[in-house]
C-alpha cells in the first residue's frame, strides 16, 4: 500500500512539527527510506 502513494501528502499530521529541512527530506525520502527498511525488517524475520 505505501509503494503505492505519492510523496504528496507525505507531511499531513507532521508538517507542524518537523524544521524545513525536516520537511525536505521528508519530501525526498520518507517514504523511499520505510519501504526500503520495512522491506529489510520481513527479510530478516524469515
Amino acid at each position: 500500500m505505501l509503494e503505492k502513494t505519492d510523496n504528496r501528502h507525505i507531511l499531513d499530521g507532521l508538517g507542524e512539527l518537523l524544521s524545513e529541512p525536516q520537511k525536505n527530506w521528508a519530501r525526498a525520502k520518507l517514504r523511499t527510506e520505510t519501504i526500503f527498511l520495512l522491506k529489510a525488517l520481513i527479510e530478516s524475520k524469515k
